[in-house]
């Protein structure tokens, strides 16, 4: 069965996409780029997920990422895609972080 997922705090997103796997991280677009929320997901399955986007990214995002913790191998790897993060204010209890690329 196929569910519409939301961003975490409830409200509509602008585009709801129906997946079946509650193990897949939540993805929506706002005005300020791109939303990927991996809370919930342990932290190599976060840091994946999160590689993925950015690679599939060809626009050089931004890319707004909400999760739980702070992202201990994020920045090693956004270097080796020529990326860049910074911690932007979220939700209390969640660690928000905007990805682009350099330059």
């Amino acid at each position: 069965m196929s569910a519409l997922h939301r961003p975490h705090d409830g409200r509509r997103a602008r585009r709801d996409v129906p997946v079946d796997d509650p193990w897949l991280p939540r993805v929506w677009a706002e005005d300020d780029g791109l939303h990927l929320d991996v809370r919930g997901l342990l932290p190599t399955l976060a840091l994946a997920q999160t590689m993925q986007l950015v690679s599939r990214c060809g626009h050089g995002g931004p890319i707004v990422v909400h999760q739980h913790r702070e992202p201990a191998l994020l920045s090693v790897e956004l270097a080796l895609f020529g990326w860049w993060a910074e911690r932007v204010p979220g939700d209390p209890g969640e660690v928000r972080m905007r990805l682009a690329a350099r330059g």
